[in-house]
């Protein structure tokens, strides 16, 4: 399976789940954004690459978060 397979059909996983795929960095920087993000987030996807992602969310969400990105381990699942 060619790379672009494998990231096709990971793309289809993670939207049969979700609306919009985000990848941040550990400071919470927006890095990657798909799916339906002029929609739901109010920017299309290339407008968001650079934005702290805690911008997008409502006040409320913004500590839960950041809380729960501090707790992350890179390459490791958080339940």
């Amino acid at each position: 399976m060619s790379l672009v397979e494998q990231r096709n059909r990971f793309l289809s996983f993670a939207f049969a789940a979700a609306d919009i795929l985000v990848e941040t960095d550990s400071d919470g920087i927006i890095r990657y954004a798909a799916g339906a993000t002029a929609a739901l987030a109010g920017a299309d996807e290339t407008t968001l690459d650079g934005r702290d992602f805690a911008t997008c969310l409502d006040q409320t969400s913004r500590a839960i978060f950041r809380a729960v990105s501090r707790r992350l381990t890179a390459g490791r699942r958080r339940s």
